[in-house]
């Protein structure tokens, strides 16, 4: 798993410079590497969502649901949280 790069501002909030954790944070999406998927997600059924740079600048959904990492090689992907419970 990739751990999202928060920034912790003095009024107490908290925000993700990259738009792609920003958006996963809001749907409570969590980012995973391919090689995690493939040897710890696949086993365990969890679906996986491939973000597409570009769209979510444009008001556009940015989240397009995969069934492997082979599909889109060069996506960065990312699972529900509520389906890590699976895997613990």
């Amino acid at each position: 798993m990739i751990k999202h790069t928060e920034i912790k501002h003095p009024s107490g909030a908290v925000s993700h410079p990259d738009i792609a954790q920003s958006t996963a944070e809001k749907c409570d999406r969590q980012e995973v590497t391919a090689e995690w998927y493939m040897t710890v997600g696949i086993d365990h059924d969890v679906q996986l969502w491939a973000f597409i740079d570009g769209q979510a600048e444009f008001n556009l959904d940015p989240w397009r649901m995969v069934d492997g990492p082979e599909g889109m090689p060069n996506a960065r992907y990312f699972v529900q949280r509520n389906q890590l419970v699976r895997v613990a």
